[in-house]
C-alpha cells in the first residue's frame, strides 16, 4: 500500500479536486461458460467445484482506497451479479446519462450468447457519444470471443484488441488467439523449484515480465537532454511498470489496420480517429508487450491448454495498448490482453490452489511489492483516461496536498520572501513526499494538462507527443519546471493557508486552484529569468570568445 496522504481539512478538498467519477461495466450470465463477480471469485475449497466464477474484489478494493486521484465507483452488472455486489444489474447504456462519469470500465467476460443483454446500436451509440465529448473508456476481455458482446464494436476499442473468433469480425477486424493448441497466448511462469508449469501457477507470487514502449525526451540538437520515459500508464511509484500477473491463454492488443474508418449506430456516423486542427491523426499504440513461452502445462485442467504435450509458440505479443484522444478532443482509451490482470484469482490467490497458492503475490514480500507495481498500473489507468477537464484540477490538489506533508508544513512561511534557488529547493521536497505514491509521470502529464489548458499559457516539454519537437521549440528539461511549478505553487498555497483552512470543502477547492495558478505563474516567472541570465551569460562568453579570435 503507498503512503497515505496527509489527513485533517485536507480530504474534504481534495474529494472536491481529484473525485473522478468510475463507471465499471461487467456481462456475463450467472452459471453460464464465462460469469464474474465485483466481490470474490467463488470461494469453494473443493477441488471438483471451485473456481466457478471469477471476482473482481482486489481491483475494486484497490479503487476504494485510492487517495489520489480519489475514486467513485459504480458497480454496473448487464447481467446479474451472483454475490449482489453489483449498484446496478441488467445495466443499459442508453438507459443513464453517461456524461456524469468521468471513466467506464468495460469487464467483457461474455463470449458470443453468454450474456441475456448484448449491446444493441443505441446503447453503441450513447457510447459513442460519450467517448467523442471526452469520456475515457478502459476496455479488456480474454482469449477467443471472450468480452466480444461488449466490447467488440466499440470505437476504437474494437480496432485496438482482437475480440472476434475463430475468424474475422463484421468488419475485418482480425480473429483472435485461441484457448487451446501450439497458437494460445501462454504467460504462465513456472513455479518456484518446479520441473513443470502448472495451471495454478497463474496464482503464484511470479509474475510475468514486461517489455515497454519507451518514449525518448531530446533530438540531435540538443545534446544536453536526453531523456526516455515510460507511458503515464506504465509508469508507477517505484519506477517503470515491467511485470503484470501471467496466465495459459490471454487475448491480444493491437494497433489498428485502418485509421480511417466511419461507424455508424443508429444512424448516427462516427468518425472512429478523427484528426486534430492541423489534420493530424494521433495513433493508438501498444505501450508493453509481453512474451509467449514455449511450454506445456501439466495440470490436471487440462481443458484449458489442450494436448498436454502441446508446446505453445513463442512469440512476442501486445499487452497494453492506449490511444490519446485528448490530443484531438475526444476521450482516451488503454485496453488490456486480458482482465485476468485484474481478477482475484490472479492477484490475492486461488482457493483451491495448493499453499501458498491460496496467497497470490502476498505468499511473500516480493510479491506484495509485484501486487504494489500491478496496483500501481489500476490506479494509473484510472488517472490517464479521465476526462481532460478533470485532470486540470489534479495539480493544485497535489500542490495542497505538499503543503500539509514534512518538513514543508514547518518551514515554509507565509512571511517570508523566497529566492528562485528556495522555489527549486521546496519543489524537490515536495517532489520527494509526492513521488512515494505519484509517480513522476503522472506529475509531467498533470502539470502539462494544468498549464495548457489552464490560465498559465506556456508550451511544456511532452515526452509522449510523438517524433521530435518542432526545430522552432525550445527543448527544456521537464525537471526544473515541475520543481519550480510545485514550489511556486506550495509557496503561494502557504500565504493562503489560513485563509482557506477556515472555509467549506468546495469553496476552498475553488481557493486552492486560485491560489495554486498564482503560485505556478510566480515559479515559471522565476524560472524563466534564470534561464534568460543563463542565455545572457552564454551569449557574453561567446561574444568573448568571439572577440579573442578576431585579434
Amino acid at each position: 500500500m503507498p503512503p497515505s496522504l496527509p489527513k485533517d481539512n485536507l480530504s474534504p478538498i481534495l474529494g472536491w479536486l481529484t473525485g473522478i467519477q468510475v463507471l465499471l461495466v461487467m456481462d456475463g450470465e450467472a452459471l453460464g461458460s464465462h460469469y464474474a463477480s465485483f466481490g470474490h471469485g467463488d470461494q469453494n475449497p473443493n477441488p471438483n467445484s471451485g473456481d466457478a466464477y471469477f471476482g473482481l474484489s482486489e481491483f475494486v478494493r484497490v479503487l476504494h482506497a485510492s487517495r489520489f486521484p480519489t475514486f467513485h465507483v459504480t458497480k454496473a452488472h448487464r447481467d446479474t451479479d451472483i454475490n449482489g455486489a453489483a449498484d446496478i444489474e441488467h445495466f443499459k447504456f442508453d438507459a443513464v446519462d453517461l456524461s456524469g462519469y468521468d471513466e467506464i470500465w468495460l469487464f467483457g467476460v461474455a463470449g458470443a450468447g453468454g450474456t441475456a443483454n448484448p449491446m444493441i446500436d443505441s446503447e453503441l451509440q450513447a457510447l459513442a457519444r460519450y467517448m467523442d465529448g471526452g469520456g475515457g473508456v478502459f476496455a479488456t476481455g480474454d482469449h477467443a470471443d471472450l468480452g466480444v458482446e461488449l466490447s467488440g464494436r466499440v470505437p476504437r476499442v474494437r480496432s485496438m484488441r482482437k475480440w472476434w473468433f475463430p475468424g474475422p469480425g463484421p468488419l475485418g477486424e482480425p480473429g483472435a488467439p485461441p484457448p487451446l493448441g501450439a497458437n494460445r497466448i501462454d504467460t504462465t511462469q513456472r513455479g518456484a523449484g518446479e520441473t513443470f508449469t502448472h495451471f495454478d501457477d497463474q496464482s503464484d507470487d511470479i509474475p510475468q515480465p514486461l517489455r515497454l514502449r519507451w518514449y525518448p525526451y531530446g533530438n540531435s540538437t540538443s545534446r544536453f537532454i536526453s531523456v526516455v520515459y515510460p507511458h503515464p500508464v506504465m509508469c508507477g511509484p517505484r519506477g517503470p511498470i515491467t511485470v503484470a500477473p501471467d496466465h495459459m491463454h490471454e487475448g491480444e492488443v493491437i494497433v489498428p489496420w485502418t485509421l480511417d474508418a466511419t461507424l455508424s449506430f443508429a444512424g448516427e456516423n462516427f468518425i472512429e480517429y478523427p484528426a486534430d486542427a492541423l489534420g493530424r491523426k494521433w495513433p493508438p499504440e501498444i505501450i508493453a508487450w509481453g512474451q509467449v513461452l514455449a511450454e506445456t502445462n501439466t495440470s490436471t485442467e487440462t481443458a484449458h491448454t489442450g494436448d498436454q504435450t502441446n508446446v505453445a509458440n513463442p512469440r512476442s505479443f501486445g499487452v497494453v495498448g492506449a490511444y490519446d484522444g485528448h490530443r484531438v478532443g475526444v476521450g482516451r482509451v488503454v485496453v488490456d490482453s486480458t482482465w485476468h490482470h485484474f481478477f482475484d484469482i490472479n492477484l490475492i490467490g486461488d482457493p483451491i490452489a495448493p499453499y501458498p497458492k491460496t496467497l497470490g503475490f502476498n505468499a511473500s514480500p516480493d510479491g506484495q511489492a509485484t501486487l504494489a507495481d500491478i496496483e500501481a498500473y489500476f490506479r494509473n489507468i484510472g488517472c490517464w483516461i479521465a476526462r481532460a477537464d478533470r485532470l486540470v484540477n489534479l495539480f493544485p490538489a497535489l500542490a495542497w496536498a505538499a503543503l500539509k506533508t514534512q518538513p514543508l508544513n514547518m518551514i515554509v512561511r507565509s512571511d517570508h520572501s523566497y529566492s528562485y534557488a528556495d522555489t527549486l529547493h521546496i519543489g524537490r521536497l515536495a517532489l520527494e513526499n509526492l513521488h512515494r505514491f505519484i509517480p513522476p509521470c503522472t506529475m509531467i502529464v498533470i502539470l502539462w494538462k494544468y498549464l495548457v489548458e489552464g490560465p498559465v499559457r506556456v508550451v511544456p516539454p511532452d515526452p509522449w507527443a510523438g517524433g521530435p519537437p518542432d526545430p522552432g521549440d525550445p527543448l527544456i528539461d521537464p525537471a526544473p519546471i515541475v520543481e519550480a511549478a510545485i514550489g511556486g505553487a506550495v509557496i503561494g498555497l502557504e500565504r493562503e493557508r489560513a485563509r482557506i483552512d477556515k472555509l467549506e470543502p468546495q469553496e476552498a477547492a475553488a481557493e486552492v486552484m486560485r491560489g495554486t495558478h498564482a503560485g505556478v505563474r510566480h515559479g515559471l516567472r522565476q524560472l524563466g529569468d534564470d534561464m534568460a541570465r543563463y542565455a545572457e551569460g552564454l551569449a557574453k562568453v561567446a561574444a568573448d570568445w568571439t572577440s579573442d579570435e578576431l585579434r
